[in-house]
């Protein structure tokens, strides 16, 4: 009867256990180091719906040591619509995947979303930062360059991050003088810009007030010499006048009648 309460017990308490997912070949592959090989076979598990949690993760792992960067971010995000996947460690690794494809903006988003997960996932925020150095956010990449340092003060990279700080610093300080000393030259380049055209405007109004001038003084130039043509042409003076007798008859002598 004893023997018969054990057993039940004991069956009970595998039936409370969670089920234990046996290898598949494609895991086995991967954790002996052979990512080419374990890559389809994790594949075909995914697919069949016969795959561990953890298969999205190897999967992605194997497809990024093999440098298959683009499908080894699928495969994390893949694993990341998933119940029960390791949604944190799926994010930070699929940010790996992505800063090794290049693709910075990605792989910020990525390591954000494994820190929104755990604030203080040391690893994902000093990865952010470099993401964010990469894509020239610079005042971001040292705010999360500052934020690892508060969070892991004895890191052994603390002095590297504290000169890479520093260095950020005088490059946005070199930015910022950078930048004023472009708005001064801005400015005076408008200034002389201005100054050049009021005086275009100011020979171009004189030119036009000279041509004027010009042709006026043309046109009473013309004027004149028509009328004095027009005053030629009649001539008035008392010696050129006719009474209207010129052609008539002189009789000096008497007339004589027939």
């Amino acid at each position: 009867m004893m023997r018969i309460k054990l057993i039940a017990a004991a069956a009970a308490f595998l039936c409370m256990m969670p089920v234990m997912h046996a290898e598949t070949e494609g895991e086995r592959l991967f954790k002996n180091n052979r990512p080419a090989d374990a890559a389809p076979l994790l594949e075909a598990d995914i697919a069949s719906g016969t795959a561990s949690s953890d298969a999205y993760n190897y999967l992605g792992l194997a497809y990024y040591q093999t440098g298959q960067f683009v499908k080894s971010v699928a495969a994390f995000e893949k694993g990341l619509s998933v119940p029960g996947t390791n949604k944190k460690i799926l994010a930070y690794n699929a940010g790996n995947a992505a800063f090794a494809a290049a693709d910075y903006a990605k792989a910020d988003s990525y390591y954000s979303l494994a820190l929104a997960a755990s604030p203080d996932f040391t690893p994902a925020v000093l990865n952010r930062a470099n993401a964010r150095l990469k894509q020239d956010k610079l005042s971001d990449a040292v705010d999360d360059y500052s934020l690892f340092l508060r969070i892991a003060p004895d890191d052994p990279q603390s002095a590297r991050i504290n000169q890479m700080i520093a260095l950020i610093r005088a490059e946005l300080d070199k930015r910022a003088a950078d930048a004023v000393a472009a708005a001064e030259q801005e400015k005076k380049r408008q200034e002389e810009e201005a100054a050049l055209k009021a005086e275009q405007d100011r020979l171009a109004a004189q030119k036009a007030a000279e041509e004027t001038a010009l042709k006026a003084a043309e046109e009473e130039r013309r004027r004149k010499l028509l009328e004095d043509v027009a005053n030629s042409l009649q001539d008035t003076s008392t010696e050129n006048m006719t009474s209207g007798t010129e052609d008539t008859i002189n009789y000096d002598s008497e007339p004589e009648l027939d």
